[in-house]
């Protein structure tokens, strides 16, 4: 029915929230932070990427290994990563500024002392310019 909708009149696009608009991150676990990240990796340009950090949330006491390898964002609560080439020790409240900054932003929030950063600081910035932002309305059969 979508794409017979769609066929007909086209994509209609009413104004909707972002996908990674304050209100809705902010409502997300860490875990679905880093699902909605891994989601949002593009695998193809990923494809050669090598990436491993771990990030400490000291507010909520835990850690999460995060490595970007053949395309694909895996994260592990509980763990550090292997042969971590950086650490990234923060607050919820600071990752959530930092995802939300993006790649444009990110130097921001790191001047501000809310993210600390030990290690290579050039994969923080290789995994941010490796995340797509997405149309939230998109056409399903029509090019």
């Amino acid at each position: 029915m979508t794409g017979a909708k769609e066929l007909r009149d086209g994509v209609v696009r009413p104004p909707v929230s972002s996908t990674d608009a304050p209100d809705v991150v902010g409502a997300m676990s860490i875990e679905m932070l880093l699902d909605f990240l891994a989601i949002r990796l593009n695998g193809e340009r990923a494809s050669s990427a090598d990436i491993r950090l771990t990030l400490v949330l000291t507010d909520l006491n835990e850690r999460y290994a995060v490595e970007v390898a053949r395309g694909v964002l895996n994260h592990t609560k509980g763990r550090d990563a292997v042969d971590g080439q950086l650490l990234i020790t923060t607050t919820r409240a600071g990752l959530l500024s930092l995802l939300l900054a993006g790649a444009a932003g990110a130097q921001t929030i790191l001047e501000s002392g809310a993210v600390e950063i030990d290690g290579d600081l050039s994969k923080l910035a290789e995994l941010m310019s490796l995340v797509d932002d997405f149309e939230f309305w998109f056409n399903i059969v029509t090019p």
